[in-house]
């Protein structure tokens, strides 16, 4: 007969064992995403994967419309 001691062992040592395995594959799971979060990461600030770098030049435009602020009085900072 076995007694209640040598039961919870027995079920203690087989949750052990799934924990682990659990733990395992999770983290295997997460290694690949953190590689591929990595790579990309260095691609994105170094271009070394991509073809098209521009001689290490970089040129930022932006096109920019402003109101016409001409014939508009000044309130002093005040806004009505």
């Amino acid at each position: 007969m076995v007694s209640s001691k040598q039961q919870n062992h027995t079920y203690l040592l087989h949750m052990r064992k799934w924990m682990l395995y659990i733990h395992l594959h999770a983290g295997l799971l997460c290694s690949s995403y953190l590689l591929l979060y990595g790579i990309s990461a260095l691609d994105f600030n170094h271009e070394f994967i991509s073809d098209d770098v521009n001689n290490g030049t970089t040129t930022w435009t932006r096109t920019l419309i402003l109101p016409d602020l001409r014939g508009r009085q000044s309130t002093g900072g005040a806004r009505t």
